[in-house]
């Protein structure tokens, strides 16, 4: 609000914050689309699962491997 109660209206034209902002937020865009288009997946472009994710997917307890946990006879 200003002195005389109104709402002002911030834009990159009358605030040098909003200005920054979009300038700071302009900059990463630029940075993430350089990335974007410079990544080169590892593992030949393949995605493997991690234990925990294998896990997840297929509901298996992992700790089953475990020595400890086996059963004996």
């Amino acid at each position: 609000m200003n002195d005389n109660g109104n709402i002002r209206l911030l834009t990159p034209e009358n605030d040098m914050r909003v200005r920054a902002f979009l300038s700071s937020l302009e900059e990463l865009s630029e940075k993430v689309e350089k990335i974007r288009k410079n990544n080169k997946p590892s593992l030949d472009g393949e995605r493997y699962y991690t234990d925990k994710e294998l896990a997840v997917s297929a509901k298996f307890n992992f700790s089953f491997l475990n020595p400890h946990h086996r059963f004996t006879k």
